[in-house]
């Protein structure tokens, strides 16, 4: 084929070649922060306050999304150790811990 005829095929071609190469949309984080405990682990998400059963339940629909896990200073380890293998293992995506230590009080 002469190269004058394969000039208008590859600018026919080349909107698929580049749809092909689009790069996903981000999925979105999902932020899941931990309630003051009491007798049971409990979560929110988005105002929604859950127990740990309803949060791993909640998160079969989060499959693929990114969750950061925002935990209290006095969260008890059993409840986050729970929160982040359970989400884990319901397939979200990348799972961030964020621990943010007390605001060191004022000297004297």
């Amino acid at each position: 084929m002469p190269a004058g005829r394969l000039r208008p095929l590859a600018f026919a071609l080349l909107p698929f070649a580049a749809a092909g190469c689009r790069t996903p949309d981000p999925q979105p984080l999902v932020v899941i922060r931990a309630v003051p405990p009491g007798e049971t682990c409990r979560f929110e998400v988005e105002g929604r306050a859950f127990t740990i059963q309803e949060l791993l339940a909640a998160a079969a629909a989060w499959h693929g999304r990114p969750v950061r896990l925002n935990p209290l200073e006095s969260t008890p380890f059993k409840c986050l150790g729970a929160a982040i293998y359970g989400l884990e293992r319901a397939g979200t995506g990348r799972v961030d811990f964020i621990f943010e230590p007390p605001l060191p009080s004022p000297r004297k």
